[in-house]
């Protein structure tokens, strides 16, 4: 297993399947996966060597294609629709199997299909290190007798509610129609359900894709109880995050504050903001602003995280809807407009790349677009904190 210290707060970030196999899985606080298994070898996650080999695999990829779209460090997309002309997307993916094996001594789950979501659906009936195609003619059927729970998107809550109404196969999702899963899910998510139901995505495989989000999060060795100290930790990752935009040349629209109590419930609460933002100041009173919206206080928190999302590359500044718009997260996201579907489509896995995941935070600047500062000010001091309208950090740094 990689993970944390087992005999303190650590989590598991990933498991071998011979782990698994004793009830051990991803997120897992790693004291309860050594209760589970006690002789089960723990390592420390190692990121520059994932990085490493994750770089290696992904020139390998484009030996094969140009159109490879990166998912994560252990995941990606292929489209490889010109190269079948000569050469079966089945004969591609085998190959590159065995090349990545050769390179690297991983193994590689894949799987072929006419899209995005069949290929990665398939990449996960036979893992370890088994490779799986999905063929056009074939997508009816295979899709009349899946479990809706098996869509990606599709999570607990979702399966629950459609297990309710008699809604437990894709099959019997398409025969609800349209209108019926609309009226149950709401508009959106109910289009997006018959049409995966279906088997169809319309979502072209995108090389390069610009990042749809940066955030940190940190869990923490022992439970943080103090408001001050929550404070503090978003006032010590704000200027991270803010240095992390300043790199990839962006900007933020909406702040996402991850909170995870002691009894490991998690929560989100997100802002947009009125126009994308990179400065630190503003990101820490949007955190601020977001912890108060939580029950942390009363609680205490295991884990914080902070995330800037809607990404903005250009020059210009966009103004959001309205100003200190909270919104739940995943909200904002719109959905995708339909695109040329991709003919031949390679998902892989890989495995085991899966990584785990004090200073004085600067004044927000004028211009923020969280809006003005108590009397017109641009800095703020203790009495801040206790306007209800208005919370944010204190200016002091950390004792000496």
């Amino acid at each position: 297993m990689v993970g944390g210290d087992p005999g303190g707060r650590g989590v598991v970030a990933t498991a071998s399947y011979e782990a698994r196999a004793y009830g051990i899985h991803s997120a897992m606080p790693a004291a309860r996966a050594r209760r589970l298994c006690p002789h089960a070898v723990f390592l420390r996650p190692r990121f520059e060597v994932y990085t490493r080999v994750a770089e290696q695999i992904r020139a390998l990829m484009r030996q094969w294609t140009p159109i490879v779209e990166p998912v994560s460090l252990d995941e990606a997309y292929l489209d490889v629709t010109k190269q079948a002309a000569a050469l079966s997307a089945t004969e591609i993916a085998r190959r590159l199997q065995q090349q990545v094996r050769e390179v690297t001594g991983l193994s590689a789950s894949l799987g072929a299909a006419p899209n995005k979501m069949l290929a990665k659906i398939a990449s996960e009936l036979r893992k370890p290190g088994g490779l799986s195609v999905i063929r056009p003619e074939q997508v009816a059927r295979f899709m009349e007798s899946l479990p809706v729970r098996r869509l990606p998107g599709v999570g607990e809550v979702t399966a629950a509610r459609l297990a309710a109404l008699g809604i437990t196969r894709c099959g019997q999702a398409a025969a609800r129609g349209q209108a019926a899963l609309q009226a149950l899910l709401g508009p959106r998510s109910g289009a997006w359900l018959f049409e995966r139901s279906q088997g169809l995505d319309p979502r072209p495989v995108e090389p390069d894709r610009p990042a749809k989000s940066l955030g940190h999060e940190d869990t923490f060795a022992r439970d943080l109880l103090e408001l001050e100290a929550m404070r503090a930790w978003i006032g010590a990752a704000a200027p991270r995050l803010a240095r992390r935009l300043a790199q990839a040349g962006a900007r933020g629209r909406t702040v996402v504050l991850k909170v995870r109590y002691p009894d490991f419930t998690t929560v989100t609460r997100s802002m947009t903001l009125e126009r994308p933002t990179a400065e630190a100041g503003c990101l820490a009173e949007a955190g601020c602003l977001l912890l108060e919206r939580t029950e942390a206080a009363r609680r205490g928190v295991r884990l914080l995280g902070l995330t800037v999302s809607g990404l903005d590359t250009g020059g210009g500044c966009l103004r959001a809807a309205a100003a200190l718009a909270v919104r739940r997260a995943g909200t904002t996201g719109r959905y995708p407009r339909r695109a040329p579907g991709c003919a031949q489509v390679i998902h892989t896995a890989l495995r085991p790349l899966k990584p785990p995941g004090g200073p004085v935070p600067a004044a927000r600047p004028p211009g923020c677009p969280i809006g003005p500062a108590p009397c017109g000010r641009n800095r703020f001091d203790r009495a801040d904190l206790r306007a209800p309208a208005r919370r944010c950090l204190t200016r002091r740094g950390p004792r000496r």
